[in-house]
């Protein structure tokens, strides 16, 4: 298995506070199962991180935290942001061609999820 690691630096990110996005991303694991979670809606876990939508926490987690909109990324630092949807798809498409070029049989996989998370979230292309 090929992980994520430097699937993108840090010198594209939109915010500094997004550290903890690269942080995740990078954080091992295959970015088909990291992208077929976010793009499902389902969140993801890692040994050190996570990500996830207000939809996928379970009730009781619901009771422990405020609404939010977006997709919220945490560490176990604990280092934690929110981003909005249209972030979220910047930066899975910005992890798309190193993750492609490694796995070209996936491509027509992950341009139909990300066909699926556009619908999910309105994103514009």
């Amino acid at each position: 298995m090929i992980g994520n690691y430097d699937i993108f630096d840090k010198s594209k990110l939109l915010r500094p506070e997004h550290d903890v996005v690269l942080m995740v991303f990078n954080m091992g694991g295959t970015l088909l199962s990291f992208i077929t979670a976010m793009c499902k809606g389902w969140g993801w876990g890692g040994d050190f991180g996570c990500f996830y939508f207000w939809a996928s926490l379970d009730p009781y987690d619901q009771t422990l935290e405020e609404p939010f909109e977006g997709v919220r990324f945490e560490t176990d630092h604990p280092l934690q942001v929110t981003i909005s949807y249209d972030d979220a798809y910047y930066y899975m498409k910005l992890a798309y061609p190193k993750y492609v070029q490694r796995h070209p049989e996936s491509e027509q996989e992950l341009l139909d999820l990300f066909k699926e998370y556009r619908q999910r979230y309105n994103i514009q292309e």
